[in-house]
């Protein structure tokens, strides 16, 4: 399942003028297509073929990701401070300690 192109929109594409440095149109197995696509390029490739639940399952990943990376950095911070309490706790008892 291929990208479809009609013959003005591969007419336009492949005119000089349309291509600059940093976006460079080049021919693929799949169609035509620009080097360095952006995250907006990606999204609107998925809106015009109609695949929304595939953009939704993305988001949704991308989602869920984020919130596990940012519930273990919390869980690491946590730790750490509860290691600092525990290191505190130990120093205090070692120098004001009942056993001397």
């Amino acid at each position: 399942m291929g990208f479809d192109y009609n013959a003005d929109r591969l007419e336009a594409l492949a005119e000089p003028h349309q291509w600059n440095d940093s976006r460079r149109f080049v021919n693929t197995d799949r169609g035509l297509r620009r080097e360095g696509a952006d995250m907006t390029d990606i999204v609107n490739s998925i809106l015009e073929r109609g695949d929304l639940a595939h953009l939704a399952l993305f988001l949704w990943a991308c989602a869920a990701t984020m919130q596990a990376y940012l519930a273990l950095r919390e869980l690491g911070e946590g730790a750490r401070r509860l290691d600092a309490f525990v290191r505190e706790l130990a120093r205090f008892n070692r120098r004001y300690g009942s056993d001397r």
